[in-house]
Formats: C-alpha cells, sequence, structure tokens
C-alpha cells in the first residue's frame, strides 16, 4: 500500500502487480534445471495504461560425468505505454532490453509503435492484435549489422474461466524489412489458478524461434513451467 500511494504521488491511476517464482526439473540421462522469475508493475488511468516487466531465466544440464552446461542464461525487461482511443482502437509503445549470456549478446535494444485493436471484449474475455515497425539494436559476438529495422504483430488473450481460473496467452512475430528471412517469433500460454487473495499457481508453456542474430543458424525453445506467484 505504500509503494503503490509513492507511486500515485507522481502517477495517479489504479495500480497492479505480479512476482513470479518457478523451476522445474526433469531427470534422464542428465538432470536439467529451469529457473524463472519474472516481475510486472501496472498503472492505468484511463485512457492511459503504463506496464513495466522484468524476467531472469536460467537453465542448466548437469551429465551423468558431472560436467555442466547452460542451454538458458538471460534477463531484460520491458516497458509500454497504451492509449486508449475508444472501446476498440489503442497505441502502443514497447521499449525492451535483453542481455543473453548463452547467445553472446551482451546488450540489445528495442522500441516498437504499433497500433492495436480490440477483436473480442466481453466480461469474461479479451481478444487484441496489433501490428508496427520496430527498431532494434544488438551488440553481440560476430554481429556487424548491430541496427535493424523490423516488422511485426502481436496477438493477446485474457479469458478468464471463474473468479479463481484464467488462461493467458500471447503470439508475437517479428521479420527484418530488407531481408525476411531475418525473423522471430514466439507464442506462450498460462493457466493461472488464484489459491488465495494474493497468491497464484501458474502452468505456463512458451516456444520460441530467433533466426534474427544468426549466432548458431535459427534459435528454436520450449519451456513448460509450474509457476508460484505473488500479486498486489
Amino acid at each position: 500500500d505504500e509503494l503503490k500511494q509513492t507511486v500515485n504521488t507522481v502517477i495517479p491511476g489504479k495500480i497492479s502487480g505480479r512476482l513470479d517464482a518457478g523451476l522445474t526439473s526433469t531427470q534422464t540421462t542428465s538432470s536439467t534445471t529451469q529457473i524463472i522469475t519474472t516481475g510486472n508493475f501496472t498503472i492505468k488511468n484511463a485512457p492511459n495504461t503504463y506496464d513495466v516487466k522484468g524476467f531472469y531465466y536460467y537453465t542448466a544440464s548437469t551429465a551423468a560425468d558431472g560436467s555442466t552446461s547452460r542451454s538458458a542464461d538471460r534477463y531484460g525487461g520491458d516497458a509500454t505505454y497504451r492509449r486508449d482511443f475508444d472501446d476498440r482502437l489503442f497505441f502502443s509503445d514497447e521499449g525492451g532490453y535483453l542481455r543473453d549470456f548463452q547467445a553472446n549478446i551482451d546488450h540489445q535494444g528495442q522500441d516498437t509503435a504499433s497500433l492495436g485493436y480490440i477483436l473480442w471484449k466481453s466480461k469474461n474475455l479479451e481478444l487484441d492484435v496489433q501490428s508496427g515497425p520496430s527498431e532494434r539494436y544488438t551488440d553481440a559476438d560476430g554481429v556487424a549489422q548491430k541496427w535493424r529495422t523490423l516488422g511485426g504483430g502481436k496477438e493477446t488473450l485474457a479469458w478468464e474461466f471463474s473468479d479463481s481460473l484464467r488462461l493467458e496467452q500471447q503470439v508475437h512475430a517479428l521479420a527484418q524489412v530488407d531481408e525476411f528471412r531475418n525473423q522471430a517469433w514466439g507464442m506462450s500460454a498460462a493457466l493461472i489458478n488464484q489459491l488465495d487473495r494474493n497468491l497464484e499457481l501458474s502452468l505456463k508453456f512458451s516456444q520460441s524461434y530467433n533466426a534474427i542474430v544468426g549466432l548458431n543458424g535459427a534459435r528454436s525453445e520450449q519451456v513448460i513451467a509450474l509457476v508460484l506467484g505473488v500479486t498486489f
């Protein structure tokens, strides 16, 4: 409450937030450990919405001989401003940052401006699409072209089955304007069960493909995780 009051002195509006932490482990011929932590902070002051997200993701495998290798180790975040023009049409500007140790990306920054439209809006379901240009800067080993102009789109679905169960789903795609084969896409889905007033349990699945950086050819990834979240 004190945090909300402090923020409201600068930006008035309805404040909400969420902190997630998850760990999965699979034992076969090798053991794989995945650590996922995310957090987001949202202020809604109609017709404006401000949203800040951050994440850290780490995956390591231990072979039978005891050797350890990483398949993912990255952190980053993004900040989004959204302006609703009416009940359907909106504008969004999203700035993001990424550092990926496994892909040898020292720094990556990106800004995306897009127009969006809400295809379906009811008490329990909202479906929207948005599209627009992006400008990306990547400082990575072996990458000579640091600036890239991209175009893409995003689809987002939020569906409340009941007061305690909901689905959050998203699909996004990007491609380099002057070299279409340099592209990236991803999808994610989370089934979220509200256990208590400020406690949620999520089953999350995500899949991504990235051929824009091209350090080792196209890179793809699949993640399934059980995540505990605290809301405020």
